[in-house]
């Protein structure tokens, strides 16, 4: 896959099946965003789709494009190419474990090289 320059955001659905008021997000390369709102707003469920690479067939029907364009299939599917991850918000699991070894996991999981 090519590098990312940016993730549009195509905006679906609320929970209540409404249209979402933003219609599109572009997120590009580097920059940081943050996502809040109240319990039930959604953030998890867009993050999850973010992650998902969603096409229109996740609840929320949001679309996810990379660099423009809907994703290949099989990017969606293999974990070994995906390029995005989502981290629980529940971390209990990672208590007992450093950065170094979280990320050499993490990588281990996508079937790169953890020693570099």
């Amino acid at each position: 896959m090519t590098d990312i320059s940016d993730i549009t955001i195509l905006c679906g659905v609320d929970k209540d099946c409404n249209p979402e008021s933003v219609g599109e997000m572009r997120i590009k390369a580097g920059e940081i965003v943050g996502i809040v709102g109240p319990t039930g707003s959604g953030k998890s469920t867009l993050i999850s789709d973010i992650e998902q690479l969603a096409c229109g067939d996740t609840p929320s029907r949001r679309k996810i494009l990379i660099n423009g364009e809907e994703p290949d299939q099989t990017l969606r599917r293999d974990t070994k190419k995906k390029r995005i991850a989502q981290l629980s918000q529940n971390m209990r699991f990672l208590a007992d474990m450093n950065v170094l070894d979280f990320l050499r996991m993490h990588a281990k999981s996508r079937g790169k090289n953890s020693d570099t």
